[in-house]
């Protein structure tokens, strides 16, 4: 039997005065704790349409549901209601203990490749965009910067000096074996197709005495 939702008019006991727009940036930190609108509604026990209503600020939320999800995510009920910064601070210092006791059970730092594998690593970094404590800018920084990727972008470009110092260096060998330094456009363009392709002075060596060879003879 299909279980029927409760009715979504319900009245709840919150001051006027609470329904301001922190309540909303609240209420919608809330929601998206989940992964999706439809995840909310169900432990909220709405339809989805209403859970959007409350999302945006276009509904009054109902007390019921709103601890519903609360509940599940472990976040202060008084914090989500009243905003008191007392309760916010220790909403976000359970939250990150709850964090890094997961996150020390797994090698940091983690790669995007990692949290795209992992559904609870993805909840964490949703979660942790709803803060901006110090300590939850350091989790962020530290923890899901691809700290790899940067190593590797780093470890690139270091191959790319080095191969483009020895093109520079297989040049000069040609240059001196040959006898020869063709035009500045031959030049760049010959230079350019060495570091490309990481040809040797060997193989340039017989085509700069070719340059040489029809400049001398009034065919360059």
């Amino acid at each position: 039997m299909k279980k029927e939702k409760e009715p979504e008019t319900q009245a709840t006991n919150i001051n006027e005065s609470a329904l301001d727009q922190g309540f909303n940036d609240r209420i919608r930190a809330l929601i998206n704790m989940f992964d999706t609108n439809r995840e909310a509604a169900d432990t909220a026990k709405i339809s989805e349409s209403q859970i959007k209503k409350y999302k945006y600020g276009d509904s009054r939320p109902a007390f019921k549901p709103i601890a519903r999800l609360a509940e599940y995510q472990k976040i202060s009920l008084d914090w989500v209601w009243t905003g008191h910064a007392k309760n916010a601070r220790d909403t976000e210092t359970q939250q990150l203990e709850q964090f890094e006791a997961y996150l020390n059970t797994i090698d940091l730092p983690l790669s995007q490749d990692q949290i795209a594998a992992d559904p609870e690593l993805q909840k964490i970094q949703r979660a942790l965009q709803q803060f901006s404590s110090p300590r939850a800018n350091l989790m962020k920084e530290l923890i899901f910067k691809d700290h790899g990727a940067a190593r590797r972008r780093q470890a690139q470009l270091k191959d790319t000096i080095e191969t483009y110092k020895q093109s520079l260096k297989e040049w000069d060998n040609a240059v001196v074996a040959a006898g020869y330094i063709p035009p500045d456009i031959v030049t760049e363009h010959i230079k350019t197709i060495m570091f490309r392709y990481q040809i040797p002075a060997e193989e340039i060596i017989p085509l700069l005495a070719a340059l040489n060879s029809s400049k001398s003879t009034g065919k360059e």
